[in-house]
C-alpha cells in the first residue's frame, strides 16, 4: 500500500498486477513504459501520456505531466507511514529550525553550544532511551541559536532540544 498526495488530495493505492485500488475505486490499467521517464496508460479505452518531469527522492515527491497537465505527486510507503505515526522523520531535509526529541529519554551529553556552526548529520547530543544511547544528529547545516536542555535532564517526546 502507498499513500499518495496529488495536488493536495490524499488517497491510498494498492496494486495487484494491472488492477489498482485507488481509495475505494478499483481501476484496471494497461501501462506501457515508453522510455526512462515516460509511460503510456490505457484506462477504459482512454489514453494517458505520463512524463516524469522531476523526481526528488529525498522528499519522495515528483512533478508529473499527465496529458500536458502538470501535477505535484508525493508518495509514502508503509515504512514512511509508520515513521510518521511514531513522530519520527524519514531523513527529509528539514526546513524547521528546531530539533525535537524523537522519544522520551535522558540527555546524557550535549556536544554543541550556542553559536556553534554544525553540518547536516553532525551529532548534536546523546539521548538515552530504553537503556540505549541515541545520537541525535543535525537535520541541516546551520548555526546553533539555542540549546533548550541540560545534561542529565529528562525529556518528553517532541520536546524542543536545540534551535538553529
Amino acid at each position: 500500500m502507498i499513500e499518495a498526495e496529488v495536488n493536495k488530495s490524499k488517497f491510498t493505492i494498492t496494486q495487484h498486477g494491472n488492477k489498482f485500488l485507488v481509495g475505494n475505486k478499483e481501476l484496471t490499467l494497461d501501462m506501457e513504459k515508453v522510455n526512462a521517464s515516460s509511460y503510456h496508460i490505457l484506462r477504459d479505452s482512454k489514453s494517458y501520456k505520463i512524463h516524469l518531469v522531476r523526481i526528488d527522492s529525498n522528499s519522495k515527491t515528483a512533478t508529473v505531466k499527465v496529458n500536458n497537465k502538470l501535477l505535484k505527486v508525493s508518495l509514502k510507503n508503509k515504512l514512511d507511514l509508520l515513521l510518521d505515526n511514531m513522530g519520527l522523520e524519514t531523513g527529509n531535509e528539514s526546513s524547521n529550525n528546531t530539533v525535537n526529541a524523537p522519544m522520551p529519554g535522558l540527555i546524557l551529553d550535549i556536544l554543541v553550544n550556542v553559536g556553534d556552526q554544525v553540518q547536516k548529520g553532525e551529532t548534536l547530543l546523546i539521548l538515552e532511551a530504553m537503556k540505549m544511547e541515541n545520537a541525535i544528529k543535525s537535520p541541516k547545516d546551520g548555526i546553533i541559536s539555542s540549546v533548550k536542555i541540560k545534561s542529565g535532564e529528562s525529556v518528553e517526546k517532541n520536546q524542543a532540544l536545540v534551535e538553529f
